[in-house]
């Protein structure tokens, strides 16, 4: 979830440096691509975490459950 959240983060950064590209080249000015920059960082460092973390594995909390009785030595 993290890894996708992490790719849409990216391409909204990359959304938001090109609309800013446009807009500072019809204003004839230079570019202010810094948000776009911290955005794509969120969004690399979200998807390196996504990669990094394992799959949450459900627990059961429940000890008479079938895979706690399977795992006992009795």
């Amino acid at each position: 979830m993290l890894l996708g959240a992490g790719a849409l983060l990216l391409v909204a950064a990359a959304a938001a440096a090109i609309a800013e590209g446009y807009a500072a080249d019809a204003q004839a000015r230079g570019g202010n691509i810094i948000p776009a920059l911290v955005i794509a960082g969120l969004g690399i460092a979200s998807a390196i975490v996504g990669l990094v973390l394992p799959p949450a594995s459900p627990r059961s909390a429940d000890p008479s459950d079938e895979a706690h009785e399977r795992n006992s030595p009795l």
